[in-house]
């Protein structure tokens, strides 16, 4: 269990992150929730909607960009795998042929 701490999530699991992540925000920024958070008072002189609307927004943008950088990440890592298995492949066709 240990040599999978460090790992990335495959990329399996990055999609379902991915097509989770829309439905989160939409969740977030929509009634009973989004109106939940709608109180009369403010933070440094912003009212706490704008602030609450601006934080769920940023943190949407943050995780899409963390998403998108481990799915391209998982995309390449299997574009790599693909790439070694063709030339192993052809290496073995090869050494046939010349015998």
């Amino acid at each position: 269990m240990s040599d999978l701490a460090g790992r990335p999530p495959g990329p399996g699991k990055t999609r379902d992150r991915a097509m989770v992540l829309p439905l989160a925000g939409f969740a977030l920024l929509m009634p009973p929730l989004g109106g939940a958070f709608q109180l009369e008072f403010k933070i440094a002189g912003v009212p706490f909607t704008l602030v609450y609307l601006f934080s769920v927004w940023a943190v949407l943008i943050f995780c899409g960009w963390r998403l998108s950088r481990q799915l391209g990440q998982a995309q390449a890592a299997d574009a790599a795998r693909a790439v070694a298995e063709l030339l192993a492949a052809m290496d073995g066709g090869e050494a046939r042929s010349a015998s």
